[in-house]
């Protein structure tokens, strides 16, 4: 089940929103238990509406796009669960970077998808098992990285 919804997961970040290029961010806000989150994306980035039941924001601009995911089963080596789940689960799998709880790869979903880049993020949720999992992907040639790393260094908790 859960490599199941790696993949749908993986698919629902391969584009949506509108094409313009990012001047200025916009930040959003929202809480899960006693604990509030902010985010900033560029502000010609439009909100997605949430289509399933583990997704807290969803924003994209053209094929480039950020998810946060609310997860259950936080564990201590949780960012190294996923990436082996990801080099397990998808077509082709690139570890480019990795920190504590954040890391950068390219991938593909099948033969016939574009090569992607993602950049993803974990946050424990305090006095829970859960987590949120963040990721900002775009294709690999559209050479917005540092618009997706800004994302992930400004997603945080406020409180």
């Amino acid at each position: 089940m859960q490599k199941i919804f790696l993949i749908l997961s993986l698919f629902i970040l391969t584009g949506c929103g509108s094409d313009s290029t990012p001047l200025e961010k916009q930040q959003a806000k929202f809480k899960i238990r006693n604990t509030t989150f902010s985010v900033e994306i560029p502000k010609d980035w439009s909100s997605i509406p949430l289509k399933y039941p583990d997704e807290v924001f969803v924003a994209g601009h053209g094929d480039t796009n950020f998810i946060i995911l609310q997860k259950n089963g936080y564990q201590q080596n949780m960012k190294d669960v996923i990436i082996n789940d990801l080099k397990n689960n998808l077509f082709s799998f690139s570890l480019l970077a990795q920190s504590e709880n954040q890391w950068q790869f390219l991938g593909k979903l099948s033969a016939r998808t574009s090569r992607r880049e993602f950049f993803q993020k974990i946050i424990p949720i305090t006095g829970t098992t859960q987590y949120l999992w963040g990721s900002c992907s775009a294709d690999y040639f559209e050479g917005l990285d540092s618009e997706c790393s800004s994302i992930l260094e400004h997603w945080k908790v406020v409180n």
